[in-house]
């Protein structure tokens, strides 16, 4: 334990502190997300449809993500309004009323841009409407930004948390980005996943300070409802979806695999499903069932496979690689999975490797 050397007290800070996932996370999770027009229009139809809008407007009203893109070219989602009542099965109009709610909404959102420098390579731009992008863009240093402009990309070369959208978006960019290059709308989602676990962070901070300055009855009673609060169902599943995901990871691991772990898991939180763990469940009814087996949890699984893997893989790979990790299982185990997993995220036109052991082993996905 670290003490305080004055009172003898357990120092929280500092013993937080000295966990690297905190040391190594926190700076990721308080990001700014700068979205250039077309990046957001590509993705804007699935968020709309999708309400993961909901997710980017709760993240910049709390000031953890900043959007920006030249107002002027949003109007063109409104191309897409009758594909959209189709792929949602309601009405032009419908849709319509809804993008327009959701329009005055995300204006509203969009900061004020009005930079101390002027930008240098303002001159060189071929399109001025361009100019405050390029102003925002030259102004982050340890920022995000997504565009698939070559020239602007051309920016981020100096920035080591650039994006490279110009590649396969399922892709691995292997240079100085530090996450998978996923599309706008589930980078948001991501970024969601790290704030939450900032959040969790806080709050057990806020918890500490606001007990210890109690009388010890007080505390005592505080502390046992936490304690219980942490036991009810939801909460106890939450917490453990984080601890099983997040806490146990180093910063190899957040560049290597820890955003396709991390998606779809607060994918389903945000849309207000609870983390199922029967699957763990079932996992360790298995183990105690078969002794000869290798007792260890599903969050080994997962390791197993993705630390291992910066690229998607077939369930026969994943059944393979988990084969050769030590792991008894088969390739019909997790192939009978795959139509269900694809039935059910219907809305994705790719669901990856990981994604499929994710929701096989801790029963995310039914």
């Amino acid at each position: 334990m670290m003490l305080n050397e004055s009172n003898q007290e357990l120092d929280f800070d500092k013993l937080l502190n000295s966990l690297p996932i905190f040391h190594e996370l926190i700076p990721y999770a308080v990001t700014a997300v700068v979205v250039d027009s077309n990046i957001l229009l590509g993705d804007l139809r699935r968020m709309l449809l999708t309400g993961k809008l909901t997710t980017l407007f709760k993240l910049a009203e709390a000031k953890r993500v900043v959007i920006f893109f030249p107002a002027e070219s949003i109007h063109e989602i409104e191309d897409h309004f009758s594909k959209m009542a189709r792929e949602s099965r309601t009405t032009v109009n419908e849709v319509r009323e809804k993008w327009n709610h959701t329009y005055a909404r995300l204006i509203r959102l969009v900061p004020d841009l009005k930079p101390r420098v002027t930008a240098p390579l303002e001159n060189d731009l071929r399109d001025p409407k361009d100019i405050p992008f390029l102003r925002l863009v030259s102004f982050m240093s340890h920022e995000w930004f997504l565009t698939q402009d070559k020239d602007l990309l051309a920016l981020g070369m100096g920035n080591e948390n650039y994006v490279d959208l110009s590649l396969d978006l399922r892709g691995y960019h292997a240079g100085q980005s530090i996450m998978y290059t996923f599309s706008a709308c589930e980078t948001v989602i991501t970024l969601t996943g790290l704030v939450a676990i900032s959040a969790f962070y806080d709050a057990i901070r806020a918890l500490y300070h606001l007990i210890k300055n109690l009388p010890n009855m007080v505390r005592l009673l505080g502390v046992v409802i936490i304690i219980a609060t942490f036991m009810l169902p939801k909460s106890r599943e939450f917490i453990k979806g984080i601890c099983l995901t997040a806490l146990p990871m180093r910063i190899k691991e957040v560049r290597d695999g820890l955003v396709p772990i991390l998606l779809p898991i607060f994918d389903y939180l945000e849309t207000g499903k609870t983390l199922k763990l029967e699957g763990m469940e079932k996992l360790q009814k298995y183990h105690r069932s078969n002794p000869t087996t290798d007792p260890r949890t599903a969050k080994d699984y997962i390791f197993a496979v993705l630390s291992k893997s910066a690229v998607p893989l077939s369930v026969d790979q994943i059944a393979q690689r988990v084969k050769n990790e030590g792991y008894v299982t088969t390739n019909q185990g997790f192939a009978k999975y795959v139509p269900r997993i694809l039935r059910s995220e219907s809305t994705f036109s790719q669901v990856d490797a990981h994604k499929w052991i994710l929701g096989v082993v801790c029963g995310v996905l039914e």
